[in-house]
């Protein structure tokens, strides 16, 4: 049997009980927030102006559905709302998985900068979210760690990101304001 949701990101049975396990949830949004906090300092070793957004651990996985966070973003870097991304890589793939398309519905067009950190390694690209919304695709992957079988998921080429420190200086240099 297979349960499908409403949302973009359909659901099977595999991620249903994904959404029961709230304690491997916050163990995760823990662990995304450390890495949220590294590239803030780097970013801010690299002369830029980030805040950290609000860091809060939900209560139940399940109120990632609801909405609440639509439109919400990790990190302000110059003005540039932007999100971070860990992954447990120590090499890149191409193409590079983005986030969950219920994250790309909720986040995608609200984004101005995506940044993924290796977290084996702790190297760190970065693609605008212009360029993401011009070159992702959907794809299908399988998620180990949260034991789902089939996750839609965006990704974009890796031609299309660059390394931190390049964009960095654009935007310690470039344009005050995001492009929209």
């Amino acid at each position: 049997m297979r349960c499908q949701r409403s949302r973009a990101g359909a659901t099977t049975d595999d991620s249903v009980k994904w959404l029961e396990n709230d304690a491997l949830a916050k163990k995760l949004i823990a662990e995304g927030h450390r890495w949220e906090r590294i590239v803030a300092e780097r970013l801010q070793l690299l002369g830029l102006d980030v805040e950290i957004q609000r860091q809060q651990v939900r209560q139940d996985v399940s109120e990632a559905l609801r909405g609440d966070y639509t439109g919400s973003c990790d990190l302000l870097v110059n003005g540039w709302r932007t999100q971070v991304k860990s992954r447990n890589l120590g090499k890149w793939y191409d193409p590079v998985y983005l986030c969950s398309a219920r994250s790309w519905k909720n986040e995608g067009d609200t984004t101005d900068l995506w940044i993924c950190v290796l977290q084996r390694t702790g190297e760190m690209r970065c693609v605008s979210g212009e360029r993401a919304r011009e070159h992702s695709m959907e794809m299908q992957i399988r998620d180990r760690v949260r034991k789902i079988s089939r996750l839609t998921v965006r990704a974009v080429p890796l031609k299309h990101w660059s390394k931190l420190g390049k964009v960095a200086l654009y935007l310690r240099f470039g344009p005050k304001e995001p492009p929209r």
